[in-house]
């Protein structure tokens, strides 16, 4: 019998990563928003970031205080948790409202999170890459370059004013000062 769950989940791989470079390029060409300004990114950052500090303070033990332990485990974490998940609710209404789509909004909030996760992802390698004693020069460049490239792409996906201007919508701060 043949494997079809391993067929289907690389081919659901291979759609995420078209539709994700499909919304890349869709951004840089101004017919989408992104990330509408820096708040908006770090809204998404945080959404991504929060849910992993309270994952790892949950199983961990920073204190020598039992209490102090259990305050972190069950009132710390979870409030950091939580706060998390808010932000990510944040991410989705933002990209809805921006886009001025549920379906598109949907779908660019999601490639919002899985953009800053992986960009998460590879800024702590390549800077723990750098800082590692053991890594030659021309490794500690190229996790340089890496890093270069991730703040280039990241800081060309904040588009939101362009877009709005590119379609000819009105910019949420004229409608603040208006209303």
């Amino acid at each position: 019998m043949e494997n079809v769950t391993a067929d289907l989940l690389t081919i659901f791989w291979i759609a995420a990563a078209i539709v994700g470079i499909g919304l890349l390029a869709a951004g840089a060409e101004r017919r989408i928003v992104i990330y509408y300004d820096g708040t908006d990114m770090a809204v998404s950052a945080f959404a991504v970031i929060f849910p992993l500090v309270a994952w790892v303070l949950s199983d961990s033990n920073i204190f020598e205080s039992s209490f102090l332990n259990w305050m972190v485990h069950w009132l710390v974490s979870p409030a950091i948790g939580i706060a998390g998940l808010s932000l990510m609710v944040a991410n989705f209404k933002s990209a809805i409202r921006h886009n001025r789509s549920i379906a598109l909004g949907l779908l660019v909030g999601l490639f919002k999170i899985v953009f800053l996760a992986l960009t998460v992802i590879v800024i702590f390698g390549q800077i723990s890459k750098i800082t590692d004693e053991r890594t030659s020069f021309g490794e500690a460049v190229f996790a340089a370059l890496l890093l270069v490239i991730c703040y280039v792409v990241a800081k060309a996906m904040i588009n939101g004013p362009e877009v709005y201007v590119a379609k000819g919508w009105e910019l949420p701060e004229t409608m603040a000062k208006a209303g």
